[in-house]
């Protein structure tokens, strides 16, 4: 077994974590590929899926339009 399939969340591990947790950080490359990193408020869905909220016009939107 390799290091990676040790120390994996577990679907449990991982839907306590989403409950528990407040923020995430979006990851999104700018126009020249630079990293930009937002701090972002979530939700989780009953069925595990997460969501959140933003302008349409925000540079993450524009970013991942991009991309």
């Amino acid at each position: 077994m390799n290091r990676r399939d040790q120390i994996a969340l577990t679907p449990a591990e991982a839907q306590r974590y989403l409950a528990d947790a407040h923020t995430i950080v979006l990851a999104t490359n700018d126009q020249r590929g630079y990293p930009h990193l937002v701090a972002m408020w979530f939700a989780v869905e009953p069925d595990g899926t997460v969501v959140m909220t933003t302008f349409g016009k925000s540079q993450k939107v524009q970013n991942l339009r991009r991309d």
